[in-house]
């Protein structure tokens, strides 16, 4: 028996995920929902197995997948995880769930009250490196950490807009907090500094900051800090 997988969202990581499924044994990647179904069946043609909608309920109620990889910009949660817990549908969702608390908060109660089996793709915890740490750090005493996440500028209209990514430390660098509150636990004390630089002036329509600074204090004693910059030309440097 195959175990119906179905992604809603038709970005690139969306793709990466895909082609991870697709290469699976006894998984079928059945559907892909989009913004449009244009999108949907452009994205579901690379696989012979996946049809393409445009509206999340008629997938879930015509495919009725075993899971669901849920892959949306941070604006777009909140309806697509209550459907999903409505049907008992187990899910993934890509990082962040929102630009506020309001939704995930609204998320976590509905996921805890039906116990329903769920994860967030902070896959930084999971590498090779970030187990060791874990590993060796369980048996010493942690002082402070550094963390930093220096890249460019995504160059897709909801991220430039804080209403839209919740900006860089909401959309990238909250994989280094994952990894930070999974090595050395809950943070309890934050300070932060975030200013415009470049990027206002470099491309239309931004109103995200391009630097900034959060230090934290941790319920263990320890601090860490963690810069991140969306002003490099390409590429960058993440750790």
């Amino acid at each position: 028996m195959s175990l119906k997988v179905a992604i809603i969202g038709t970005g690139w990581f969306s793709k990466v995920h895909a082609d991870i499924i697709s290469g699976m044994e006894g998984v079928t990647l059945a559907a892909f929902v989009g913004t449009s179904e244009v999108k949907a069946e452009n994205a579901a043609r690379n696989y012979a197995t996946a049809k393409g909608y445009d509206e999340v309920e008629q997938m879930l109620d015509e495919i009725k997948p075993d899971a669901v990889y849920v892959c949306v910009p941070p604006f777009a949660h909140g309806a697509i995880e209550t459907s999903l817990v409505e049907r008992n549908i187990p899910f993934l969702v890509e990082k962040p769930l929102a630009t506020g608390m309001e939704v995930p908060t609204k998320i976590n109660q509905e996921v805890s009250r039906t116990g329903l089996i769920t994860s967030v793709g902070y896959h930084f915890r999971y590498t090779d490196a970030a187990v060791k740490a874990a590993d060796i750090l369980k048996e010493r005493k942690a002082g402070m950490a550094l963390g930093y996440w220096m890249g460019d500028m995504p160059q897709v209209s909801w991220w430039r807009k804080q209403e839209g990514s919740g900006g860089q430390f909401i959309e990238q660098t909250t994989h280094i907090v994952d990894l930070l509150r999974c090595l050395l636990g809950e943070v309890e004390e934050v300070y932060a500094a975030f200013a415009h630089r470049a990027m206002k002036g470099q491309v239309e329509g931004v109103t995200v900051h391009d630097v900034g600074t959060v230090t934290m204090k941790l319920r263990s004693g320890a601090v860490a800090t963690i810069s991140n910059t969306c002003i490099l030309p390409e590429g960058g440097q993440v750790g």
